[in-house]
């Protein structure tokens, strides 16, 4: 992962829980993800504050258009959070491995705080260490339901193993 623009460690997320809900049925576009929204009700006025991580363009609503800076920025981490919960509710666990955290920004950073109290998903990442976040990464492993890992240097190639091995205990963590 290289420096984004805000949220854009979700966009790759929500691109592929988007894209696995919908399987060989449909293909992910603005009308899925409207579709998906009334499915589960989620205010479909509410989908703008995505237009940061969708692959296609969405205007602001009536509703959107009218917050405030920090209203956006708020709304916007609670439907980010709400989404992840309703997709891991309707594949039981999840695990995400994402790499190069220290890339990231921070507001993706604060949506990983919420998103990983959710009950049955466990997130595994590696962070350089006095990188730019670093107070902020150890913040957030700090965190009660959070695992800790370090792996030894080669750990690209041992990826796999590892991953199941820190899933287990991270989802059996809860």
């Amino acid at each position: 992962m290289q420096a984004q623009s805000a949220l854009s460690l979700w966009g790759d997320i929500f691109e592929q829980l988007f894209e696995s809900h919908l399987g060989s049925q449909g293909v992910f576009s603005l009308a899925s993800v409207v579709e998906f929204f009334k499915a589960h009700g989620v205010d479909e006025e509410l989908l703008p504050l995505l237009d940061p991580i969708m692959p296609f363009k969405v205007e602001d609503s009536e509703l959107t258009a009218g917050l405030t800076s920090a209203a956006r920025y708020a709304r916007t981490n609670e439907l980010i959070v709400n989404l992840l919960s309703i997709f891991v509710g309707k594949l039981g666990k999840a695990v995400f491995a994402i790499d190069d955290l220290h890339w990231c920004d921070m507001q993706s950073l604060i949506v990983l705080t919420d998103a990983v109290k959710i009950e049955g998903v466990f997130f595994m990442f590696s962070a350089r260490k006095n990188e730019k976040h670093n107070e902020f990464l150890e913040s957030l492993i700090s965190q009660e339901n959070v695992a800790r890992e370090e792996l030894e240097p080669g750990w690209r190639e041992r990826i796999h193993g590892d991953i199941e091995r820190c899933s287990r205990r991270g989802i059996n963590h809860r």
